[in-house]
């Protein structure tokens, strides 16, 4: 299902209206998807507020920054 909601918010979907339980995944996922396609989808700002720093936190476990760059 993730992979859905990433698709959807990547289209246009507001990140807000991802279900509660993959909220943090999906943002996750689309800001790694938007800095492998060099495409803003949308950034951590776009978050709201209660999962930023979990997805912040998502991204660094996954080996990227808050921009979804790869960490070196």
């Amino acid at each position: 299902m993730k992979n859905i909601y990433i698709k959807l918010v990547i289209a246009g979907r507001n990140i807000a209206t991802i279900p509660v339980r993959d909220i943090v995944s999906v943002a996750a996922g689309v800001i790694i998807k938007g800095a492998e396609n060099g495409t803003t989808y949308i950034t951590i700002e776009d978050i709201p507020d209660k999962y930023r720093a979990a997805t912040v936190k998502e991204l660094k476990t996954e080996g990227y920054n808050e921009y979804g760059e790869p960490i070196e």
